[in-house]
């Protein structure tokens, strides 16, 4: 299942009720704390709206509604909708990458019961991808 986060605006403009929706690709945005993810221009971009514009200053505005079908997505969505926890989803997402990791490197190298005697070799083994993924 994709990593789809959908986001919608509502908004009126020149007597014409807009609701403006967008798709944003988990996967392939780079979520950075320095440089927040920009909704509006995903949004806007899709809908064939100039950033330069005033409809894009109108949009600003308004609220940003999140949803999303996948399960593990909505759990970073606010109650109210109008907020997403990108930081958490981030951490989540690294978290995910070094269990895969973890289970690979583990069902690879040690048997199941190897894996049984050292329950602490598998925190070992995650502690040491993560170290791994913010130094590299």
């Amino acid at each position: 299942m994709a990593a789809i986060l959908n986001a919608q605006i509502d908004t009126s403009f020149r007597g014409e009720d807009l609701h403006l929706k967008g798709e944003l690709d988990l996967d392939k945005l780079h979520y950075d704390p320095e440089e927040p993810i920009k909704v509006y221009h995903h949004i806007a971009t899709q809908n064939g709206i100039d950033s330069m514009s005033y409809l894009y200053e109108v949009l600003e505005m308004e609220p940003v509604h999140y949803s999303s079908e996948h399960p593990r997505i909505q759990a970073f969505i606010s109650e109210d909708g109008c907020h997403f926890d990108w930081a958490g989803y981030e951490e989540d997402k690294k978290l995910q990458h070094a269990e895969k990791a973890t289970e690979r490197l583990l069902n690879h190298y040690f048997n199941e019961s190897q894996q049984a005697a050292d329950p602490n070799l598998k925190k070992a083994l995650q502690a040491a991808y993560l170290l791994g993924a913010e130094n590299g």
